[in-house]
């Protein structure tokens, strides 16, 4: 499933790393997008609290598993739900049809050439999560700054620094924030740098699309609080 800033070809390598090292049972992602991650790590904890700050992703996937597939999406449909009330199905055509997976960035189908199909694309890949995301999975919709987390397994993905499209994301005070909660919790961040006194505990290699054509090479690393001795 196509988002912007998705995790979905490095999923499983980062999902066992958090799966080996954990020594939590209760998993919360405050920043859970398209659940790349998350999907793989369910059946390992006895509870999963999966957040994201957009109503309509978190509409869609709270309702994914009795959501109706639209049979066609025209552009006209896409203007039109990129103005409507927050809903489930404006979540899944705003993020999962939109070029590069950037809410109601464009739409996706405008800009292929051939016979590539990506609504179908789309519920194809929905349909999948939909066998992932079983079991005891509670799901919300607030600023990940609203929580105190507590004796958790905790996987972040944040807004990454110096990357477009995320408005005015306080990176410090994310840090700030993230340094309290490890204090009670296991708490994992993605990103591509972090203050000096995180560790890189993980890193792989990851393309990413910087244009409709362009890709490049770049460094994901999974960031963990030093521990001093």
């Amino acid at each position: 499933m196509k988002y912007q800033g998705g995790k979905a070809k490095i999923a499983k390598e980062i999902a066992e790393y958090i799966r080996t090292n954990a020594t939590k049972n209760i998993l919360f992602s405050p920043f859970c997008g398209s659940c790349a991650i998350e999907r793989l790590l369910v059946k390992d904890f006895e509870i999963c609290f999966f957040n994201d700050i957009s109503t309509d992703l978190i509409l869609f996937l709270k309702e994914l598993n009795c959501f109706t597939f639209p049979t066609e999406v025209t552009e006209e449909k896409y203007k039109e739900l990129k103005y409507s009330e927050p809903s489930s199905m404006r979540g899944f055509v705003g993020f999962f049809l939109s070029f590069a997976g950037k809410f109601f960035g464009g739409y996706a189908q405008k800009y292929q050439k051939g016979n590539r199909d990506f609504l179908k694309e789309a519920i194809d890949s929905s349909k999948r999560l939909q066998l992932d995301l079983k079991g005891d999975i509670i799901f919300d919709s607030k600023s990940y700054d609203e929580f105190t987390p507590f004796g958790m397994c905790i996987y972040c993905d944040p807004p990454y620094l110096r990357t477009t499209g995320y408005g005015d994301f306080d990176h410090d005070k994310f840090w700030s924030i993230m340094r309290k909660w490890s204090e009670h919790n296991d708490v994992f961040v993605s990103e591509y740098e972090a203050p000096e006194d995180f560790e890189c505990i993980f890193e792989i290699q990851k393309r990413v699309t910087l244009g409709k054509v362009k890709t490049q090479m770049r460094t994901e690393k999974l960031f963990k609080l030093r521990i001093i001795i």
